[in-house]
């Protein structure tokens, strides 16, 4: 889910919401409240982990973020 909220062209910047990359049948989807809450949480959690690690947010370990995610559910 991150990559789609990476702009192209742009660092050190995440967007969400109407911003976010998807195809037209998805973005439906993408847009209910309870989604909202999880992409900002995500976006929220890597840039922590960008911090951490001190990286670019398009360099952070997906993988982890993916684990915590899935840990919380």
């Amino acid at each position: 889910m991150v990559r789609s909220l990476l702009p192209r062209r742009t660092n050190g910047l995440l967007v969400v919401g109407l911003g976010m990359s998807a195809t037209r049948d998805a973005m439906a989807i993408c847009r209910m409240q309870p989604d909202l809450q999880n992409q900002g949480y995500a976006a929220a959690y890597a840039v922590r982990l960008a911090l951490a690690k001190r990286c670019e947010l398009r360099d952070i370990p997906v993988r982890e973020l993916q684990r915590h995610l899935v840990e919380k559910g």
